[in-house]
């Protein structure tokens, strides 16, 4: 069950340490002898299931379902800076060694390309998942998570995918702690670990599509 507890009773724990979104906030809180009465818990289950029907367009989608929108559009976020920040390098950057910069490279053209499609067709496929949603939010229901959920999965894997490309392509000039794409490699990795970009929705939705149940995890 989800519980709602007085804010004055919570205290965050300073334990986020991480790859990655380090501004991100803390991950670990802790409640000490607080009990909480059943009418201010919610069934988890209610958390899957859309609203009942209401005049406002606000909070028109279950809870999991809303969830992934934000998730994506980070990773999104991380991937598009990725792709603009690596042109200054390329254009700017001779190899040790070489005689023409790597912007030059038609290996490196080719690939930023590919990184670039990566990122666009997984930004296609979010809008596409709004869309639905906007239309079909008062259904809800499996094939609509599945749905979104498939969108956010592809959008975690490709964003991982053209970041990491890019830093390779970047050669010792992406090395640089702090640097952006030093810290595009560090974040989308760490928002792609997220549950609701887990790879492991490609497996949940793959099973739903052969006819079992749409589970979160095994």
């Amino acid at each position: 069950r989800m519980l709602f507890v007085p804010a004055d009773r919570v205290r965050f724990d300073d334990d986020w340490f991480t790859t990655g979104l380090r501004g991100s906030g803390s991950v670990s809180f802790t409640v000490d002898d607080l009990c909480v009465p059943e009418e201010f818990t919610i069934d988890g289950g209610l958390l899957r299931r859309p609203p009942a029907a209401q005049p406002s367009r606000g909070y028109p989608i279950a809870y999991y379902d809303f969830g992934p929108f934000t998730t994506a559009s980070t990773a999104l976020g991380i991937a598009q800076d990725a792709l603009s920040a690596f042109p200054g390098i390329a254009v700017g950057t001779v190899p040790a060694r070489g005689t023409q910069t790597l912007g030059s490279s038609h290996t490196v053209q080719a690939g930023l390309a590919r990184a670039a499609a990566l990122v666009r067709s997984a930004e296609l496929l979010l809008e596409d998942a709004a869309n639905h949603t906007s239309l079909r939010c008062l259904i809800g229901g499996e094939e609509l998570s599945a749905l979104i959920r498939l969108a956010a999965a592809t959008v975690g894997e490709n964003t991982v995918k053209a970041v990491d490309s890019l830093h390779s392509m970047a050669g010792t000039r992406a090395l640089r702690s702090g640097g952006r794409l030093d810290r595009c490699l560090r974040d989308v990795h760490s928002a792609a670990a997220h549950i609701t970009l887990s790879p492991a929705n490609f497996e949940m939705v793959g099973a739903y599509l052969l006819g079992g149940s749409l589970l979160m995890r095994r």
